[in-house]
This record gives structure tokens, sequence and C-alpha cells, in this order.
């Protein structure tokens, strides 16, 4: 018999602000995957052509903060189940492929 342990994380049962559930959230959810892939876009080509400074000390960080903020709001939206949570933590192809996955589920259900 499994039983829940007191400290286990479990999204279903916090209080969720309306920012962080329903179509909000999805739109939050697109614009922040997008801006994560961009930045990503922009620092491999940086590193693969002039490795300026200026491009990776300005875009690095702004990278970082997007990839977290994914994380975060994929932790506390309650439309996402295990599997697709952790989608968002994947490095570099995360956010992109939790984006296409909810696409998918939203035309199934239509």
């Amino acid at each position: 018999m499994m039983t829940d342990h007191p400290h286990q994380f479990r999204s279903d049962t916090m209080p969720v602000p309306a920012a962080l559930s329903g179509p909000r959230a999805q739109r939050l959810l697109d614009a922040l995957a997008i801006a994560e892939t961009i930045t990503l876009v922009v620092l491999l080509i940086n590193l693969v052509t002039s490795h300026t400074k200026a491009v990776t000390t300005s875009i690095g960080p702004l990278h970082g903060v997007l990839y977290v903020a994914v994380i975060v709001l994929a932790l506390f939206d309650t439309r996402l189940d295990g599997w697709k949570r952790f989608l968002a933590i994947i490095p570099g192809l995360g956010a992109p492929a939790l984006i296409w996955v909810l696409r998918k589920d939203a035309a199934k259900a239509t």
C-alpha cells in the first residue's frame, strides 16, 4: 500500500494562482518557451561563429532565467502530468517538446 509522504510535492493540492492555470498559462508557457528557444539559438550561433563575449554575457543570463521560468510554470500548471513536467527540465529541447505535446493534445481534444 502506498501512502503519501507529508513533504511530497503535489501540485493538485497546492493553491495555484490564476495566471498559472488555463489558457493564460498556455499563452505564457508558449511565450516563455519560444523566447527560451530563441535565446538558445542565439547562444549556439554565437558559439560556433564569433563567440562574442557581449552576446554571451547578455543573452546567457536571460536564457537561464527563461529556462527556470519554463520549469517553474510547468511544475505549477495543473494541466500537466508527471512526464510532461519532466519534458520542461530537459535542456535545449524540453520547452519546444512540451509545447508540441500540449498543442498535439489540444488538437486531439477538439
